[in-house]
C-alpha cells in the first residue's frame, strides 16, 4: 500500500498546472513586421510620386538653339546641349548665368537623345546653372543645330512614378499577407487549449512514497 503524502488531500483533487509565464503572444513579430511594412510601403510610395510629379511640373521643356536660348533654374540644376543626331560640326557655344558669369560645359555622362519637331538630337555637352536665374546659351552657326534641355527626362520622371506605384504596391502586399501571417497564428494559439501537466505528487526523487 502506498502512503499518502504529508499534507496531501485525495478529495481535493490533483493540483491545477502553474500557469505559463508571460512572454511574447504568438504572430507578434509578423504582425509588428507586416506592420512596419504597409506603413513604408504607403509612406515611401506617395513620396517617390510627389516628388516625381513635382519635378515634372516644374520642368522647363527642351527648346531649340536658334543662336541663342534662355534657360530658367535653380543653382545646381543640370542641364544637357544636344546635337543634331550624326552631325559632327563642332560644338561652338558658350553658357552665361545672370550676371554673365561664364558656365562651363562639360562632356555628358553616358549618352541620351532628345526628340522635337520630328528630328532627333544628341547629347554633346552638359552644364550646371551657377545661380538662381535665368542663364543663356549661345552658340555659333556653324555650330549647326543645337537644343537644350534638363537633364531629368521625361522618362526618368515617369519611371519614378511607376517605381512609387507599383513598387509602393508590391511592398504594401507583402506587408498584408506577413500580417495576415501573425493574426492567423496568434488566433490559433488562442483556440489551443494548453496541455495538461497536472497529475499526483511524487515521493522523493520522483519515487512512490513509502508505505
Amino acid at each position: 500500500m502506498t502512503a499518502t503524502p504529508p499534507g496531501y488531500d485525495p478529495s481535493a483533487g490533483f493540483p491545477s498546472p502553474a500557469p505559463p509565464a508571460p512572454g511574447r503572444p504568438p504572430g507578434s513579430t509578423a504582425i509588428r513586421v507586416g506592420v512596419v511594412l504597409m506603413v513604408l510601403a504607403v509612406v515611401g510610395g506617395v513620396a517617390l510620386v510627389v516628388v516625381s510629379l513635382t519635378s515634372l511640373v516644374g520642368q522647363q521643356a527642351p527648346q531649340e538653339v536658334d543662336g541663342s536660348a534662355v534657360v530658367d533654374g535653380e543653382e545646381g540644376d543640370q542641364f544637357v546641349l544636344y546635337r543634331v543626331d550624326g552631325a559632327e560640326t563642332p560644338v561652338d557655344c558658350r553658357v552665361t548665368g545672370p550676371d554673365e558669369q561664364p558656365v562651363g560645359l562639360s562632356p555628358p555622362f553616358g549618352s541620351s537623345t532628345l526628340t522635337l519637331s520630328d528630328t532627333t538630337y544628341s547629347a554633346v555637352r552638359t552644364f550646371e546653372l551657377v545661380a538662381d536665374g535665368r542663364h543663356t546659351v549661345s552658340c555659333s552657326d556653324a555650330a549647326g543645330r543645337l537644343a537644350v534641355g534638363p537633364e531629368f527626362p521625361l522618362f526618368r520622371s515617369l519611371g519614378l512614378v511607376f517605381l512609387g506605384v507599383f513598387g509602393g504596391g508590391g511592398t504594401f502586399v507583402v506587408g498584408l499577407v506577413v500580417l495576415i501571417i501573425g493574426i492567423v497564428r496568434r488566433s490559433s494559439a488562442r483556440r489551443t487549449p494548453p496541455a495538461w501537466q497536472g497529475g499526483p505528487p511524487a515521493g522523493p526523487y520522483g519515487g512512490s512514497w513509502p508505505t
